[in-house]
């Protein structure tokens, strides 16, 4: 929803695609790293990072570097903290991804809870025939 408190005319949206080979590993002031550095089952360790822009995110190998096994992120321990309460919950698979719609809503947000309209993440998930799934991060 629009903000509507005050200084509303300086709010922005910013909407970005973030696409990357293999995964990004987001983590913040709200999104905890794993309980364990991902590795693969020969032992492997998957993540490594890039000093390079737009992302700045740690990445974890798709596929293992040294026997091929491909790696799903998706069930890996992870707390996640509401950005209002610093109350935790859990949040599996953390923030970490191949594909992302963000949207960065500045600072202006209300003190409402932040998600993406249920039509526009409708559109996404049929167009892209995927479920999608939502974590609001603080910066």
């Amino acid at each position: 929803m629009p903000y509507t408190g005050g200084d509303a005319e300086k709010i922005y949206y910013r909407l970005e695609l973030h696409l990357c080979l293999d995964y990004l590993y987001h983590i913040s002031e709200v999104i905890e790293p794993f309980e364990q550095s991902p590795t693969c089952h020969c032992g492997a360790e998957l993540t490594y990072e890039v000093d390079a822009e737009p992302f700045f995110d740690m990445r974890i190998a798709h596929a293992c570097p040294t026997c091929g096994t491909a790696f799903d992120p998706t069930g890996l321990p992870c707390i996640g903290r509401d950005g209002w309460t610093g109350e935790g919950f859990p949040l599996p698979g953390g923030a970490t991804y191949r594909f992302a719609l963000v949207v960065d809503c500045g600072k202006s947000f209300g003190n409402v809870a932040m998600s993406f309209h249920p039509n526009l993440k409708g559109l996404v998930e049929s167009v892209l025939q995927q479920s999608m799934y939502e974590v609001a991060d603080f910066h």
